[in-house]
């Protein structure tokens, strides 16, 4: 026998089958604007388009970090608790001549994601032993968006590991 009485719930379980009937449980909301999808990760500029120090110094970077890994920023306010929509991430490295080179720019999804941006890493034998040559690509990653202050981070990217980056977003202050 079903009752017409609302299901006792904190809506907080998304497996939970009952989940549509729950009226405690968040449901989905339409957005007025779709977000941008992610870009795709950047490519070496062509010599024409850009100055021969930055091609070298860019070449020379991937010459030492041969290997590819995978970044995913998760973009959030409220202790993790709410992911925040629409936020500009903006992953890049300074060069060696001081040329600072993106590598990726997107924006986070409904659910606060921007996920598989693909970088250049060290090769695994590197990064069995500490020391020199470094065994990680250190990459600036910065989150903006306007209702909240800027969140600038450094990011260690590991040859053949996925790097999971939390941003924890403050609302701007008045």
């Amino acid at each position: 026998m079903e009752s017409d009485t609302p299901l006792q719930c904190s809506g907080g379980c998304a497996n939970c089958p009952r989940r549509k009937q729950c009226a405690a449980a968040p449901q989905p909301v339409e957005p007025t604007a779709p977000a941008a999808p992610p870009t795709a990760p950047a490519t070496p500029p062509a010599a024409s388009t850009a100055p021969a120090s930055e091609n070298a110094a860019l070449e020379d970077f991937l010459k030492e970090n041969p290997s590819r890994s995978v970044l995913r920023v998760q973009a959030f306010r409220g202790n993790q608790a709410i992911p925040v929509q629409g936020v500009d991430v903006t992953v890049s490295r300074k060069l060696r001549d001081g040329t600072n080179y993106v590598f990726y720019t997107g924006t986070t999804d409904e659910s606060g994601l921007v996920d598989a941006i693909a970088l250049p890493a060290p090769e695994r034998q590197q990064s069995v032993e500490p020391g020199e040559p470094h065994p990680d690509a250190a990459y600036q990653l910065v989150a903006r968006h306007p209702e909240f202050e800027t969140v600038t981070a450094t990011v260690n990217i590991f040859p053949g590991i996925k790097t999971v980056q939390p941003v924890q977003l403050q609302l701007r202050e008045e």
